[in-house]
């Protein structure tokens, strides 16, 4: 009786196929259950190497109090890779109390605009040359609001930081 070429390979021979190093090879050997099964070192993989566009991120709060009034914001900044550079074109994300905002109102985009005048401000500054940086979210307290003035400032601080790294 002859058997099948299936039935002749490892039970995991389909992974075995997979890139060397990322699995464990196939062995008749058995370990005790307390023990695992040796593997090589393998060869990291980041999402760079994969092709996938990758984005660097800081994020900065500045919060100041005038006359007893709060003045908060946190701001996200962000710098792509090169040939992404179309995220820096859409509005960041605006969030209160946790939630998404669904449409910004006037004060909202002053907001934006001044943690986008901060980031420029910053990289001018600092001489950058290098890929942009954008605003990816301002997030603040619903019951104070976000204050553009505090927004510049915590997009100055993270772009200074992205820059810096």
């Amino acid at each position: 009786m002859n058997a099948s070429p299936q039935t002749d390979q490892a039970p995991n021979q389909a992974l075995q196929r997979t890139r060397l190093r990322v699995t464990a090879p196939a062995s008749t050997t058995t370990f005790p259950p307390t023990m695992q099964v040796p593997r090589r070192s393998g060869v990291s993989l980041s999402l760079e190497a994969l092709g996938v566009p990758t984005m660097r991120t800081v994020t900065c709060k500045h919060l100041s109090v005038i006359r007893g009034l709060a003045k908060f914001a946190q701001v996200t900044v962000g710098r792509a890779d090169p040939w992404t550079v179309e995220s820096a074109l859409q509005d960041p994300q605006f969030i209160l109390n946790d939630r998404g905002v669904l449409s910004l109102s006037d004060g909202d985009r002053e907001v934006i605009e001044a943690a986008r005048r901060g980031i420029r401000e910053t990289e001018v500054g600092l001489g950058w040359r290098g890929a942009p940086h954008f605003v990816v979210k301002i997030e603040g307290l619903e019951v104070d609001g976000v204050d553009a003035e505090a927004a510049c400032v915590a997009a100055c601080q993270a772009t200074r930081e992205l820059i810096e790294k």
